[in-house]
């Protein structure tokens, strides 16, 4: 995440939508100026309403958030239909579908959290992979209602999850 400034003084955080660089932020491919106009010659520099701007970031941020929770329940139900027979971790883990999820990175989180918390399965590889953390005490290891409590409370401590 990157900050947006504009005239020095820090406004928000920029994500992937939006990325903030030396006073210029680009929201889905249109280049805004955050500094005085009077720095650029006039021919580059476009004024927007700081509203307008942010509204527009928001947006685009919900979007995102929108189309990944798309791609991740549509992968998580082909995984789980697909290795629904299997008792073996290691088949879950190195699925093709599975490694997808992985590669959602962080804004996955979330709705693995969710997915976890209502419905169970085997998401303790996923969540620490994407995390690099390891929420359970290895006490804790091999139980899945424990771990499950913990990883739910990691989510809860950690802003992911209700």
């Amino acid at each position: 995440m990157a900050d947006i400034y504009c005239d020095n003084a820090l406004l928000g955080g920029a994500t992937d939508v939006d990325t903030a660089v030396h006073g210029t932020l680009v929201i889905q491919g249109s280049v805004v100026l955050l500094n005085k106009p009077q720095q650029y010659p006039s021919k580059f520099v476009k004024q927007y309403n700081m509203i307008d701007i942010l509204n527009t970031a928001t947006s685009g941020i919900q979007e995102l958030a929108e189309k990944t929770e798309q791609t991740f329940t549509r992968l998580a139900d082909e995984w789980e239909h697909d290795t629904a027979g299997s008792s073996l971790i290691q088949d879950m883990v190195d699925h093709p579908k599975y490694r997808e999820i992985i590669a959602l990175g962080r804004d996955a989180l979330p709705f693995i959290l969710e997915r976890l918390s209502a419905q169970g399965g085997f998401w303790f590889g996923a969540l620490h992979e994407i995390s690099r953390e390891f929420a359970p005490s290895k006490d804790d290891l091999g139980n899945r209602e424990k771990m499950t409590a913990a990883w739910l409370e990691w989510g809860r401590e950690n802003d992911l999850s209700g």
